[in-house]
C-alpha cells in the first residue's frame, strides 16, 4: 500500500465529495477509511516483519509510511 492511497486522492479520482465518499465508504465497511486503511497497513507490516532479513524502515515504507518521524 502506497502512501499515495488517501481519502482526497481517491474522492478526486472517482469525482465524488470528500464527505459523501466517506460517508459511503463507511456505509459499505462499516468502519472509516482511515481506520480501514491503518489496519491494513498493519496487518501488511506484520506479515512483512516475518521476514527478518527486512529493516524496521523499509517495512515502513512498503506499507506507505514514508516520514520517520510521523507517529503511528
Amino acid at each position: 500500500m502506497s502512501e499515495d492511497v488517501s481519502l482526497v486522492r481517491i474522492s478526486d479520482h472517482l469525482q465524488f465529495s470528500l464527505n459523501y465518499f466517506s460517508q459511503l465508504f463507511k456505509q459499505e465497511t462499516g468502519e472509516t477509511f482511515i481506520s480501514y486503511t491503518t489496519t491494513q497497513r498493519f496487518e501488511r507490516s506484520k506479515e512483512l516483519l516475518r521476514d527478518n532479513r527486512l529493516k524496521i524502515s523499509e517495512i515502513a515504507n512498503q506499507v506507505g509510511y514514508t516520514d520517520g518521524s510521523a507517529s503511528c
